[in-house]
């Protein structure tokens, strides 16, 4: 996953360029009064700031440690709003304002909510500069899985056949591929061979704990070739806005499996899935056990983690 303190103005751009970016307009229309000082996480070029303070904000803070919030204003500039925004390049845990905020908007994230530092970094901004009565703009995400087909995905992201004409021996860098999510939306190809599953419910009013651990469990209702475990999620946002990732260009990830395996209906999959912040970066962790229902077979079993994938393991 991406590290939002290195997105580039493309990241930017294209994050808010798709059902995300609509939903949050929709989200600030019904929030923003002129009366309202805000703070802006992770701003980026700015616009979500812009925005704010166009509907009407008294004062708006715009924080992220990325050099794009020049970018930020320099367009307050051309707009008039320069008056009543502040740009900051800083870590938000770093920040320190004049006042509490009665809104924030929080759209940092990766492919998943769990980005870097984006859930202790909200958490802190919540207990230092909210008001009491205050609103979160991001209220609520309930993150999905899946078991998926998705042949094209998985040997396209995946495999390593670049020197097998030759007959190299490519196995060590197989494996490293193999331990490691890979983002991005899923193709019009893939399909999902399982019912979603329900991973987590995140809600940014209260949420302390940036870690994750959970056992998912599938009964197969559609025949397929597993590939792996497909996460997206749903977001809920301040004043009825919502979306789901499903409709997005930036998010989704996939924990590929070691080899595909072949499903049929009634086969049961059995994943623990965890994420842990180590410093500010996540270290995911997906065991997997495969039972073939009515097979004489040991059922298949994979243990995969982003460590054993990372390339100074």
């Amino acid at each position: 996953m991406s590290d939002p303190a290195h997105y580039d103005l493309q990241h930017f751009n294209r994050m808010l360029n798709d059902a995300r970016g609509e939903a949050l307009l929709a989200s600030l229309r019904s929030t923003i009064t002129p009366d309202h000082v805000v703070l802006d996480l992770g701003t980026g070029t700015g616009l979500l700031a812009l925005a704010a303070a166009k509907l009407g904000a008294q004062r708006v803070y715009a924080c992220d440690p990325n050099p794009a919030v020049h970018v930020g204003a320099r367009l307050a500039e051309a707009n008039g709003l320069s008056e009543r925004i502040d740009w900051i390049q800083t870590l938000s845990t770093a920040l320190e304002l004049p006042e509490r905020v009665d809104v924030i908007i929080n759209g940092v994230r990766g492919a998943l909510p769990w980005c870097g530092t984006a859930i202790p970094s909200m958490a802190d901004a919540r207990r230092r500069f909210l008001t009491r009565d205050g609103t979160v703009v991001f209220e609520r995400d309930t993150v999905w899985a899946a078991i998926v087909d998705a042949d094209d995905y998985y040997r396209h992201s995946l495999d390593v056949t670049l020197g097998a004409a030759v007959g190299l021996d490519l196995s060590p860098l197989q494996r490293l591929v193999r331990n490691q999510m890979v983002t991005g939306p899923l193709p019009e190809t893939a399909h999902r061979v399982t019912n979603p599953a329900r991973v987590a419910i995140l809600d940014y009013r209260t949420i302390e704990d940036p870690s994750l651990s959970v056992r998912l469990r599938w009964q197969v209702t559609r025949p397929g070739v597993g590939h792996g475990v497909y996460l997206w999620f749903d977001a809920e946002l301040a004043g009825g806005a919502s979306f789901s990732s499903l409709d997005s260009e930036a998010y989704g990830a996939l924990f590929p499996w070691t080899t595909p395996v072949s499903l049929s209906p009634g086969d049961e999959v059995d994943v623990h899935l965890r994420a842990d912040l180590v410093a500010d970066v996540y270290v995911w962790r997906w065991q997997t056990r495969v039972v073939k229902v009515g097979a004489a077979a040991p059922p298949r079993e994979m243990s995969q983690s982003t460590f054993a994938g990372s390339l100074w393991n």
